[in-house]
């Protein structure tokens, strides 16, 4: 089972996701998700932004864990077997970057928390404790917009499911132009 929340982060909003989850957990463990073609431990990554892949992996491990390899059916390739739970994946929002660093777009990305169901109280704890760390790095305050008009559709949305960084909305504050894709066919803006 998972918990998930989409999100619209730019890297900077990922190094904060990275700083806020440290803050509440020191032994956090990021693990880029990629196939490995070596026998050898995955290495750890200091924050979520420097990836080189789509999907980080999130885990908080006891002191003892370490990753252990299995070989992929098929595939000469390994993957982490023993995560322990609760554990999370982060698909990123990926875009573009212009050549001085700043986003060209901002896409959609995702966080999901995994955990064996029936979920334990500390696994549910953690769950809780990631989503509450959103308030301190983004925004779910986003309204609808018409792309043609470049007018708000009049309503704004209200579940928390879908999360703006505060980078991403200063980068889309600084051009009306610039707007979040969204699933339903319509783009986002940040309320002002």
């Amino acid at each position: 089972m998972s918990g998930c929340r989409d999100i619209l982060f730019t890297k900077v909003d990922e190094a904060a996701l990275s700083d806020v989850i440290r803050e509440k957990y020191p032994n956090v463990k990021f693990f880029e998700n990629r196939d490995w073609y070596a026998d050898s431990i995955p290495p750890v990554l200091a924050s979520i932004d420097v990836a080189l892949t789509r999907e980080v992996y999130i885990t908080i491990p006891g002191e003892n864990w370490r990753p252990q390899l299995e070989k992929k059916e098929r595939r000469e390739s390994y993957r982490i077997a023993n995560f322990p739970a609760p554990y999370g994946l982060i698909r990123r929002s990926g875009g573009r970057l212009t050549e001085d660093g700043e986003p060209r777009s901002v896409g959609l990305g995702a966080v999901h928390i995994f955990h064996n169901p029936p979920a334990t109280k500390a696994q549910m704890s953690f769950q809780r404790a990631i989503w509450r760390r959103f308030d301190k790095i983004a925004t779910w305050r986003l309204e609808p917009f018409d792309q043609v008009t470049l007018r708000s559709l009049g309503w704004e949305k209200t579940d928390k499911m879908l999360w703006a960084g505060n980078d991403a909305v200063r980068w889309a504050n600084e051009n009306k132009l610039r707007s979040f894709p969204a699933n339903g066919g319509f783009r986002y803006r940040p309320i002002r």
